[in-house]
């Protein structure tokens, strides 16, 4: 069951995306907004039975709002034909109507869409090695770092992590990664070498920072052997050493 906080926070992202699909209900959608919460309320009550019996006071102690405003927007759910309700003695027996139900649908299919938006693809992890040092010299060139912000929206720390894969697990996950999403930074010239593109797949480590994998079209790293850049030095915030195991979550 959703908590009332983690609700609203859904509505909030539903209402973006509704308005960014430009879907044909979203004015008859959003007309109806306020009372969503109540809807998915009076619907999680009970699955099996149409009708409802329940009080405003239970109500307003369940969606944290005052008596009074429960009792109006019940009112207004009545008369806009989202729900039927009757006084009986023990409180109100409320039917959620056709037009209500159409509502919780349409909250549901862009719910549904958000989720299938921001989601991870695949999950794997490998064990933290020492690197090369290139990363670091990678990292610092000014051709590769205005892409990697312009990208990510943050400028990435001066160096990378070097995970190994070595259970079959991981490595199976991780031929997976070229058919997910990626965005490409495109390599260029200096004065003395050419540098190569490279492709970024966005993650999140451990499930506490966001980072990308980075895979670079010409690299001396075997297939097992991954690079991850974050906007923060990852050795350090997550008190990492050699031969611990970090989880990659790739978001797609």
């Amino acid at each position: 069951m959703y908590s009332s906080k983690k609700f609203q926070d859904n509505l909030i992202y539903s209402f973006l995306l509704s308005i960014t699909l430009k879907k044909e209900y979203t004015n008859s959608y959003m007309d109806n907004f306020e009372y969503l919460e109540i809807l998915i309320e009076l619907a999680q009550i009970t699955i099996h039975e149409r009708q409802i019996v329940v009080s405003t006071e239970f109500l307003s102690s369940k969606l944290n709002v005052s008596q009074q405003t429960i009792s109006r927007k019940l009112k207004d759910m009545e008369s806009f034909g989202l729900i039927e309700k009757n006084v009986v003695l023990n409180g109100q027996k409320i039917t959620i109507l056709s037009k209500g139900n159409d509502i919780l649908n349409q909250t549901y299919q862009i719910l549904k869409t958000i989720n299938q938006k921001v989601s991870y693809g695949i999950s794997f992890g490998g064990h933290l090695i020492d690197g090369s040092g290139e990363g670091r010299h990678y990292m610092s060139l000014e051709g590769y770092l205005k892409q990697f912000e312009k990208n990510l929206n943050y400028m990435p720390y001066p160096g990378t992590l070097n995970l190994k894969l070595r259970s079959i697990d991981d490595i199976k996950e991780r031929s997976k990664l070229e058919t997910l999403e990626r965005f490409l930074i495109n390599g260029f010239k200096s004065k003395d070498r050419e540098y190569g593109d490279i492709f970024c797949y966005r993650c999140k480590i451990d499930d506490k920072y966001e980072g990308a994998i980075i895979v670079p079209k010409r690299t001396h790293h075997e297939f097992d052997v991954i690079e991850l850049i974050a906007p923060v030095c990852l050795r350090n915030a997550l008190s990492l050493k050699n031969n611990d195991y970090v989880e990659i979550d790739v978001i797609i």
